[in-house]
């Protein structure tokens, strides 16, 4: 399988289809998200594609950076076509599926300058809904904020700086039961 220093272009969209294997799902509310963010900002990574007979094109990875292209009307999309046996394909395919997932509290220097500048399309093209980034950050700066190591974790490494390792450890709200209810209905 050769992944690497393989061919990007744009090719045109019709040009190019889906995989039989797509484990990955996308709610509505998030495929809307994901056009609106190709509509402000473009495509920011090409989607990876193998070549196939009759100058077509098997998407391995990007089918709903694909299927929001064509929604939005682009005629082509930017491709980096590698070639791969239809056995490395499987693989790859749920080998890219593997994502993570923005932690609030770690960008919150950004959330916070975001939601204070930008309106709400743009929080919705960042993926940021700006009701659930005030929820989840409404105690950010405040004194009720605690860092705590869950219990069982005997780790507690620094790193060649000395600086002691985070990722082991997660930022609690300490509220009173009546901000707790305030906050769980939304108030």
């Amino acid at each position: 399988m050769k992944l690497f220093n393989d061919e990007i272009k744009y090719i045109p969209i019709e040009k190019i289809q889906p995989n039989k294997i797509n484990p990955n799902r996308m709610p509505d509310k998030t495929f809307k998200k994901l056009q609106m963010s190709l509509r402000k900002f473009g495509m920011m990574m090409p989607i990876v594609v193998r070549r196939l007979e009759n100058d077509k094109y098997e998407i391995i990875d990007g089918e709903w950076r694909y299927r929001a292209s064509k929604e939005i009307g682009a005629s082509d999309i930017q491709a980096k076509i590698i070639d791969a046996t239809e056995d490395e394909v499987a693989k790859l395919i749920l080998a890219t599926t593997i994502k993570g997932k923005h932690n609030l509290y770690e960008t919150l220097d950004i959330v916070d300058k975001l939601k204070a500048t930008e309106d709400s399309d743009t929080l919705n093209a960042c993926n940021l809904d700006k009701d659930k980034v005030q929820r989840r950050t409404k105690y950010s700066g405040s004194d009720k904020i605690k860092i705590v190591k869950p219990k069982g974790n005997k780790r507690d490494e620094k790193d060649g700086a000395g600086v002691k390792a985070i990722g082991d450890y997660k930022r609690v709200v300490v509220l009173s039961v009546e901000e707790y209810e305030k906050l769980k209905n939304g108030e």
